[in-house]
């Protein structure tokens, strides 16, 4: 790959975007860096103004095959019929109360039915809210004040998560990121991802201190990485000794199948976060787990404060609990098991692409996720996603878009995608490999 393959990829991105670029200029009026969101791809953002089944369309008119799908967050794919009629429907009630209401009973229900270890639930207004009071949870449970945190793992962005991550997320992943409060460090103790022995010296060494470890049960932004055999129930056995708080944060994993992964593997955590897919495309979350840890949240006999004081003026939102409830109905065995053989599909074309033109590229995921990295070698850990070559998947991720596909890096397959976005996703990964010289004999 040369610099100058990788300028033409974004000439080519200027040429077909000149709308996206006069409303990042007018944004950048007002917003720091032009936009908020966390899908900026070339050297400005692509705008959408709508979205539809398995299609991004942008200010340019352009059709986009969206494999990206609200950052792993829709399997039913863009503004599905249920979800948009629940929300219509809801709309015609009003758009908040701050007072409880009547709509949040069927989706918590249905995650209870759902996810093993979730016996009572809360919910949030987002993921970072979720694992902060999950943590907080632990540590009120246990009275300790360390949490074990995997490296790569993506669990929110305040200061006690926002430590072991990668280029995609900090400037310089070998500092502590700058703005923590000065001490956080020490009350995290890192862990690697599907390294037993590690994991196993880590824990005991601080098992005295360790009020919870999270994991991502399949490491998500850091790389759709699946657990090894054994590893999720490694973490069991040891926490459960040790009377540590296993949490699972399932945001990326939770429609990998009905009961989220800890059901598809069969380990269960004491505490469970997860959202997005829960929320239809509404900012949502929610922690949930047995319900010794979850009534340090309830008041007490006489009406007292509980314990952890869960205060969130937008959980719980009516309209997040309709779209949720009308996602997860929508979420049936036969949708799960056809993300499943979708999920097949496009691991094993990707893979067999790669063999075909002898490009050292590997291919990660389970269910409906999946992602591709440039590496010579199997990748079974975060070590494995740090050493691939970031530049090459960004730059690949650039020429895709250009060819309307937007899959960076990694993506899942949704209920809307056919197999022929499957095959035009290949098709097009065989193309910018070419025009980007990473694939010069073309197979």
């Amino acid at each position: 790959m040369t610099d100058d393959a990788i300028k033409q990829v974004a000439e080519e991105y200027r040429r077909q975007t000149p709308a996206s670029r006069r409303h990042w200029e007018q944004a950048s009026e007002f917003i720091t860096g032009g936009y908020s969101s966390v899908g900026s791809v070339g050297p400005y953002p692509t705008f959408i103004t709508r979205a539809n089944g398995p299609y991004l369309y942008d200010a340019d008119g352009r059709r986009i095959v969206d494999f990206m799908c609200g950052s792993m967050g829709l399997p039913l794919g863009h503004n599905h019929p249920k979800v948009r009629a629940a929300m219509r429907r809801q709309l015609q009630n009003g758009m908040f109360y701050t007072m409880s209401s009547v709509y949040e009973t069927r989706l918590a229900e249905l995650i209870v039915g759902r996810v093993p270890s979730v016996e009572k639930v809360r919910f949030a207004a987002n993921g970072s809210e979720a694992t902060m009071f999950a943590l907080r949870l632990a540590r009120a449970h246990t009275g300790r004040g360390k949490i074990g945190k995997m490296e790569g793992g993506y669990h929110g962005n305040y200061d006690t998560v926002w430590l072991g991550l990668g280029s995609n997320y900090l400037r310089e992943p070998g500092k502590a990121p700058a703005g923590l409060q000065p001490g956080v460090e020490e009350s995290v103790v890192s862990l690697q991802f599907n390294r037993i022995d590690q994991c196993e010296k880590a824990i005991e060494e601080h098992k005295d201190d360790l009020a919870a470890v999270i994991v991502e049960p399949v490491l998500g932004g850091g790389g759709c990485i699946p657990p090894a055999p054994g590893f999720l129930e490694f973490l069991r056995d040891i926490t459960t000794r040790h009377g540590i708080v296993l949490i699972f944060d399932e945001m990326i994993s939770l429609a990998i199948g009905k009961g989220g992964a800890q059901g598809y593997y069969g380990v269960i955590p004491d505490l469970t976060t997860a959202g997005k897919s829960a929320g239809g495309g509404m900012p949502m979350a929610f922690f949930g787990g047995r319900e010794e840890l979850m009534q340090l949240t309830a008041a007490g006999p006489d009406g007292e404060r509980p314990v952890v004081n869960h205060v969130a003026t937008y959980a719980a939102h009516p309209l997040a609990m309709v779209a949720g409830a009308a996602a997860l109905e929508a979420m049936t065995d036969e949708t799960y098991e056809y993300l499943h053989e979708l999920g097949d599909l496009v691991r094993g074309e990707l893979r067999s692409l790669f063999a075909r033109l002898e490009v050292p590229m590997q291919v990660t995921g389970v269910g409906h996720l999946f992602c591709y990295h440039w590496s010579e070698h199997e990748i079974r850990d975060w070590a494995g996603v740090n050493a691939a070559r970031a530049d090459i998947t960004g730059a690949l991720g650039m020429a895709m878009l250009n060819r309307g596909y937007y899959a960076r890096g990694r993506g899942i397959v949704s209920a809307a995608h056919k197999p022929s976005h499957v095959r035009g996703l290949v098709k097009a990964m065989e193309q910018c490999l070419l025009e980007l010289d990473l694939a010069p004999s073309g197979g």
